[in-house]
């Protein structure tokens, strides 16, 4: 019976590691469309939507494992938490597949247009090569949870902050010079890309709470004053 619990808890985590693949790569797809010209931008952007099927059955599989995972036998304390975390980390993936499916379709509703205005296409590639940064440390902290969670990613979400921050501040500034509408989609652009980020972070915490038992603070800063009381 343990054999068949375990088996299926290391489905379940492998179920975990292709959800956050296949994010990583429908978001990948969204901001290469966001930033092509736009007779390159559609096809990028459709594949993006089309990835979300795909998204769907692994997702579904991932919670008709955990419900198994809790009704096929008492689990112990750490299994309990790998399997209560998970179920929150696939609703953060589900979460950030959605925010880059906004995106390609953004593309696609403004097709043969573009969405972005010249003057903040650099803007919105820091943004792209960010979360895509900030993606990649997921999924390895996720395949290697030991040696990966002592390298926080706030860094990268705090410059994603900033990027969102300025450029609402340029969208609403009385010289914007590109209307309402390009307006909007900006605003709203930033915004994708700054919840995306947000969610890399929850799923950062909960697999330092997985693996520790501890919240991202106190785990880093356990680690702090253990460094600290070995260099002393």
């Amino acid at each position: 019976m343990r054999t068949a619990y375990r088996n299926t808890l290391d489905n379940f985590a492998n179920d975990i590691v292709e959800l956050s693949n296949t994010v990583h790569q429908v978001m990948d797809l969204a901001s290469q469309a966001l930033l092509a010209e736009p007779e390159a931008a559609q096809e990028p952007a459709t594949q993006a939507v089309a990835r979300t099927e795909e998204l769907d059955a692994i997702r579904e599989r991932s919670e008709a494992r955990a419900f198994e995972l809790l009704a096929l036998e008492g689990p112990v304390a750490s299994e309990l938490r790998q399997v209560v975390s998970s179920i929150y980390i696939v609703e953060d993936f589900t979460r950030m597949a959605a925010l880059a499916t906004h995106i390609a379709k953004a593309v696609l509703r403004r097709f043969p247009e573009r969405v972005l205005p010249e003057s903040v296409t650099a803007d919105f590639a820091q943004l792209s090569e960010l979360v895509d940064d900030m993606a990649q440390q997921t999924t390895a902290i996720l395949k290697d949870p030991a040696g990966g969670i002592a390298t926080a990613m706030n860094g990268d979400d705090d410059t994603v902050d900033k990027l969102n921050a300025a450029l609402l501040a340029l969208t609403t500034a009385d010289d914007w010079a590109h209307g309402s509408r390009a307006a909007v989609d900006v605003a709203m652009l930033a915004r994708y890309y700054e919840r995306y980020a947000d969610h890399c972070v929850n799923v950062y915490a909960r697999i330092v709470f997985l693996a520790t038992g501890k919240l991202p603070e106190g785990f880093l800063s356990s680690q702090f004053h253990r460094s600290q009381f070995v260099i002393d």
